[in-house]
């Protein structure tokens, strides 16, 4: 009797549309309801301060990601000009990616139905519009143009598009291509269907050469200027590829605590007392479990092996593999694993142990990236996580574009104030310059933002010798009016006392939580007599 996880029955055309009308529309009311996040409307910012192609190119020199979502969203506000353009090519993105993930006619039915329902795809990938379910749509598209059409060429096009995209999707994207390579010598052409795939697959050298050099270009254009505040770091201390390994068993068996107000909150591993190094090893032995169902498979086991090593290599070069959306990329290498898995394991080969531990493995991974999903919508509509918007409500309700200046430091939490807010006039502090996108060179950021009395010097300097008498609102996305040392420890409380920010501001309001956003009014007291209380360099 089959088990409904290995039930690989097709799915006709009405439940087609009817699942991916229900699942648009439901991932519509969750982004309607989501306020976005500084990292999703840093995209926007650079995309409306760029006039043209080459600008955009430049403009993005420091975010570490592939252009062409960038160059999407670009096109787009340059027909709509406005910022739910993020929103609009994500559910695009996200439709395209169940529509052919529904149509793999060997993948089993609940694995199509149930993955677009889980944690990651639906809320961190769907909800949040960046520049990763637009990866993940045309790695599904490349899969279904090799394995439904057997169109090499367009698969390789996709899986090139795919590396565009973000740097772990080149990752498991080159594992792709180059596991197709191994087809010919993997002895998995036991059926008819698995032989025309071969043939149709394997030995494409020439395209895989375009797709390396495509993975190349894109890890180029990536990679940040040498005067980059985040600079790109190939570390190999065995504490951080620990951390980092272990976020294949986080990732793959994800369950975060969505009751924390913050999403990089408790795992479930987390909560049962494991710590990184039983986490470590337990990611080891998930790794080995899926090699060992691929053994009959070279295409398989290559792939598996090259997209962990280029995950990890991702990782250590990034150091971002602890954050939910970026460890889930785990999840969708073993997902690209397991649909290929349908199409390539031998046929003879299935014995009872390898399927029971298959479905085991697919079940909890469906079930832990599932968990968190509903919570995480509610706690959504309930309460907003970015205060960019809530912000410039606030603003507005209080002050006159007219005659209110903003100010703020050069920082991406500040900017989506502004990005809310367009009609005011915004200064960036550090640079004099006006605001829009955060640049994050170093000659762009001369100050820290951890150092409290250069914000204060340059908020008095920039902020308070001004020529026009319109009212200064400072924002800023660190607490400079209270516990600045009980938030960070290495700032005593004699350097809060000295660098407050009360001689020169009133407080007018705090909207803090995951990004947190502060608000003074500048009393904008005569130059000397701030020189005469206090010793600012």
């Amino acid at each position: 009797m089959r088990s409904n996880i290995t039930d690989t029955r097709s799915i006709g055309l009405p439940l087609r549309w009817g699942f991916m009308a229900g699942f648009v529309v439901v991932l519509g009311f969750s982004i309607a309801h989501h306020e976005m996040w500084r990292d999703e409307i840093q995209v926007w910012l650079i995309v409306r301060a760029s006039e043209s192609l080459p600008s955009l190119l430049r403009n993005m020199d420091y975010e570490g990601h592939p252009p062409l979502w960038y160059l999407v969203v670009w096109l787009l506000e340059s027909l709509f000009s406005s910022i739910r353009v993020l929103q609009l090519a994500n559910i695009v993105f996200a439709a395209i990616t169940i529509w052919y993930l529904l149509r793999l006619e060997r993948v089993p039915r609940a694995f199509r139905l149930l993955w677009p329902l889980t944690y990651m795809l639906f809320y961190e990938y769907g909800t949040l519009s960046r520049n990763y379910f637009i990866g993940i749509a045309f790695l599904m598209l490349a899969l279904f143009c090799a394995f439904e059409h057997r169109r090499a060429m367009l698969a390789y096009v996709f899986l090139a598009l795919a590396a565009f995209t973000n740097v772990y999707c080149a990752a498991i994207a080159g594992a792709v291509g180059a596991s197709w390579l191994l087809l010919g010598a993997s002895g998995v052409g036991q059926d008819e269907h698995t032989r025309k795939i071969s043939d149709a697959l394997g030995g494409r050298y020439f395209l895989m050469a375009c797709l390396l050099a495509t993975i190349l270009i894109a890890g180029l254009v990536a990679l940040p200027p040498a005067d980059s505040a985040v600079k790109a770091t190939l570390q190999f201390d065995w504490g951080r590829i620990e951390h980092i390994v272990a976020m294949f068993v986080r990732g793959a068996f994800l369950a975060p605590d969505v009751t924390a107000l913050r999403w990089n909150g408790p795992h479930l591993f987390d909560v049962l007392g494991l710590g990184r190094s039983a986490q470590f090893w337990m990611s080891i032995g998930f790794m080995t479990i899926v090699a060992w169902l691929s053994r009959r498979s070279l295409a398989l086991l290559g792939y598996w092996l090259m997209a962990a090593g280029g995950l990890v290599t991702v990782g250590l070069v990034t150091d971002r593999f602890f954050f939910w959306r970026h460890s889930g990329q785990a999840a969708v290498a073993f997902a690209v694993w397991y649909i290929m898995y349908c199409y390539l394991r031998p046929r003879g080969s299935e014995r009872r142990p390898q399927t029971a531990a298959l479905v085991a493995i697919i079940t909890v991974f469906l079930a832990t990236n599932s968990v968190a999903t509903i919570p995480a919508v509610v706690a959504d509509v309930e309460r907003s996580f970015s205060y960019g918007g809530e912000a410039a409500r606030y603003v507005r309700s209080h002050y006159d574009p007219r005659t209110t200046l903003l100010l703020g430091y050069e920082d991406s939490r500040v900017s989506a104030v502004h990005a809310f807010a367009p009609e005011f006039l915004f200064v960036y502090l550090n640079s004099g310059a006006a605001g829009g996108y955060a640049r994050w060179g170093n000659k762009e950021r001369k100050y820290t933002t951890l150092s409290q009395r250069h914000i204060v010097a340059v908020a008095e300097e920039r902020g308070c010798v001004a020529p026009d008498a319109r009212q200064r609102l400072l924002v800023s996305h660190i607490n400079l009016y209270g516990a600045w040392g009980d938030r960070r420890t290495w700032i005593t409380d004699e350097m809060t006392a000295m660098y407050a920010i009360k001689f020169v501001a009133g407080f007018a309001g705090s909207l803090s939580g995951d990004e947190d956003v502060y608000l003074y009014e500048m009393k904008c007291p005569p130059k000397h007599d701030v020189a005469a209380q206090r010793d600012i360099p």
